[in-house]
């Protein structure tokens, strides 16, 4: 918006000091905003209009006189004041034009600025507006590619896992057709033994059969007085588990030891002379035995102690003597029971101390003494069962039979039999050798001469043979702990018969074995309990199972494996 230039009339009202302030004022807005616009960036394609004064001048210099009311023929005074009128007009036209320029100018600079503020914003809106777009387009494009990817790797993951499944369906029928051939050829193994096993008993009921039709024959020629003769005699002597020579070897040991007891022991009590030494030997006796280990020179050391308080004490008194191999026995035996039953191996030093010492001179002695106390405290080491005798009070029988007085597991009782046993079967896996005798002392007799023989056939190998024979038969094998107490023999002695007897011992073996899996397949089906003395057979299933590991073992090696670390001295 422009302002018009004051009319002449309110121009010829003006004072000259007004006219000069206005003039002055004007000529300051112009230069001020000359002044701005250098200093303000024009818009593209801004000109600005350079006012013409010339043109204006020239305008009101044309300016007809008749227009400005002078008449021609005015004098001079007129013609100033008219000449002056025109010029004060020219100049608040002047001032006013300049105003107006500079108030237009002020005015279109805002209006300059909102509209490069407006394409500004507008731009950056066009901006915005294209990265959201873009943006958007690349947000879309992520979520298909995103989408392509997870639906690949699912494709990829099912191929993957269906072939997994395809090789386990394969492997797994292929596992499955194994097992039904294996499956197949047992079955067919277990029915051709089956065969052979029903044949074999066929043949021997048959042979069974023969023979009990021959002695029915034969005895039916014995008179009924005979027979009533036999039962009577039977009945007065009770049931006995094992053959009559067992039981008469077994009344033989318990008689000497009954002996001991009652002739010796009381001998050596009532004399305090004899009672004191026995007790100073019994002090230096025990804890050696207690501690004695595997070692080589520990066994010969303590062999040549004890060897030379036997001497000692055979030389004081034939009952001194008797009394402190009893006493040694005792030692042993308790070893037996306890450390033993815990850890077999600790078995072979002490076997060693006894051969040791029988080869020194006191085979006699102590083979008997150390035979009697081990009969007493277990009938097994014949092997045989005694019978409860008629008017025998629980606690004696049970003590024949080398139980203990305090309650005690058929189990517990197993376990320290076994111990006993493992004893004894280390004595007569023990081979008699010069390297078992130590350096003679000094104040020691002379060691007779170096003679196996001497050994009494109690603890020498061959009894081991017998000692299987007799547990096997059906009396003895019947008991819960017999599978037990035979794999004990074999862990110890097996394979020392083995080489001594060789295709003996296997016959023995594949004998012990059929007689095992008999046993086994019989509780398996239930026509068999266990043993006598176990409610419920899982004792002598124990025994059994552990007795077959063994014997498969030997079948499949061919040679039988010796599993304690016993056998072997430690330096």
């Amino acid at each position: 918006m422009r302002f018009a230039p004051p009319s002449s009339s309110s121009g010829s009202d003006l004072s000259s000091d007004e006219l000069l302030d206005s003039s002055s004022s004007a000529s300051f807005s112009s230069s001020s905003v000359s002044s701005d616009e250098q200093h303000t960036s024009k818009p593209q394609g801004y000109k600005r209009k350079t006012k013409d004064t010339t043109t204006t001048t020239n305008r009101a210099d044309t300016i007809p006189k008749s227009a400005l009311g002078t008449p021609a023929h005015a004098d001079e005074l007129e013609l100033y004041n008219a000449r002056s009128k025109t010029a004060a007009w020219r100049t608040s036209h002047q001032h006013a034009q300049a105003r107006s320029d500079a108030l237009n100018l002020m005015l279109s600079k805002p209006d300059r600025m909102k509209k490069a503020r407006k394409e500004a914003d507008d731009d950056l809106d066009a901006i915005r507006g294209l990265l959201e777009g873009l943006k958007m387009e690349r947000a879309e494009e992520e979520r298909r590619e995103r989408e392509e990817f997870d639906n690949r790797n699912q494709k990829l993951w099912e191929s993957i896992e269906h072939t997994i499944r395809e090789t386990e369906e394969l492997h797994l029928k292929a596992l499955q057709a194994k097992n039904q051939e294996a499956e197949r050829l047992a079955s067919a193994l277990r029915a051709s033994e089956e065969a052979k096993r029903r044949a074999e008993v066929e043949r021997n009921q048959a042979e069974q059969a023969r023979q009990q039709a021959e002695v029915e024959r034969k005895n039916a020629e014995e008179t009924q007085g005979r027979k009533l003769k036999e039962k009577e005699e039977k009945k007065k002597a009770g049931e006995i588990w094992g053959s009559k020579a067992k039981a008469n070897e077994w009344d033989s040991w318990v008689g000497k030891m009954q002996n001991i007891k009652q002739n010796i022991l009381p001998k050596v009590n009532a004399s305090p002379e004899w009672r004191k030494k026995c007790n100073a030997v019994k002090r230096q006796i025990t804890p050696k035995v207690g501690q004695i280990t595997n070692s080589q020179s520990h066994i010969l050391s303590i062999t040549s102690e004890i060897s030379l308080i036997l001497h000692s004490a055979r030389s004081a008194s034939p009952e001194i003597y008797t009394w402190i191999l009893n006493h040694f026995s005792k030692i042993l035996i308790k070893q037996a029971e306890t450390e033993i039953t815990a850890k077999p191996s600790a078995a072979f030093p002490l076997a060693r101390l006894v051969v040791a010492l029988m080869l020194m001179g006191h085979a006699d002695g102590l083979g008997e003494v150390l035979a009697s106390r081990l009969v007493k405290k277990s009938c097994w080491v014949v092997p045989f069962w005694p019978a409860r005798k008629q008017g025998q009070s629980e606690a004696d029988y049970d003590k024949s039979t080398g139980r203990l007085s305090s309650p005690e597991t058929t189990l517990q009782y197993t376990l320290r039999q076994t111990g006993i046993l493992t004893l004894y079967f280390t004595i007569l896996h023990t081979l008699p050798s010069p390297s078992l005798l130590p350096p003679l002392p000094p104040s020691h007799p002379p060691y007779p001469p170096f003679d196996p023989s001497t050994i009494p056939s109690f603890f020498i190998l061959p009894s081991g043979w017998l000692w299987v024979a007799s547990l096997l038969k059906p009396a003895l094998w019947a008991w819960e702990g017999t599978p037990t107490f035979l794999g004990a023999f074999m862990d110890v002695c097996a394979s020392r018969m083995e080489s001594m007897y060789g295709r003996q011992m296997s016959k023995l073996l594949r004998t012990v074995k059929r007689e095992v899996d008999r046993e086994r397949a019989a509780i398996a089906s239930g026509s068999s309990g266990g043993g006598v003395g176990d409610k419920d057979g899982g004792s002598k299933r124990l025994g059994l199972e552990r007795l077959a590991l063994r014997l498969d073992e030997w079948e499949r090696i061919g040679a039988w494996q010796d599993v304690d670390g016993g056998f072997k001295l430690d330096p």
